[in-house]
């Protein structure tokens, strides 16, 4: 209630508690990296969705479409923190799990190219990953600044 209500801080809180008490609770730490996500908390939502990957169990049915979530979303985080090989590995076997999913390549083609780690979800799961420095100087060039 207190994510969907915008209440981040609270929310984040409110998992933490709960952890005090389990730290078994696997959905906790998907919900509580939900959070950091949003509040573009990137190294703990790395973290707490390591934590959650530890504890599931990608065999089951119901915790193999989680553990697509918790990668898809720590692949995100690590994407856009700039981390683009490890978000890549966790975008990757996130497709692994679920291969036909078009919503999942559609919203990892978007966040691939918003980000700038490819240019394409295609040249980013291939490895084609861009030299920073020569992204920077091509969106430069882009916008009618000239090099040195």
């Amino acid at each position: 209630a207190l994510f969907k209500g915008g209440d981040l801080k609270g929310a984040v809180d409110a998992y933490t508690r709960a952890l005090q008490e389990d730290e078994g609770m696997y959905q906790v730490w998907s919900n509580r990296a939900a959070c950091h996500l949003s509040m573009e908390d990137y190294p703990s939502c790395v973290e707490d969705c390591t934590r959650a990957l530890n504890l599931v169990d990608p065999a089951q049915a119901r915790q193999s479409r989680l553990c697509l979530r918790i990668l898809v979303r720590r692949g995100t985080a690590h994407c856009w923190a700039g981390d683009f090989p490890r978000g890549r590995e966790d975008l990757k076997r996130a497709l692994l799990i679920d291969t036909s999913n078009r919503q999942l390549r559609d919203d990892l083609g978007m966040l691939v190219t918003t980000t700038g780690a490819a240019s394409s979800l295609q040249e980013f799961m291939e490895g084609k990953l861009p030299d920073p420095k020569q992204a920077a100087m091509a969106a430069l060039q882009a916008a009618g600044v000239q090099g040195p």
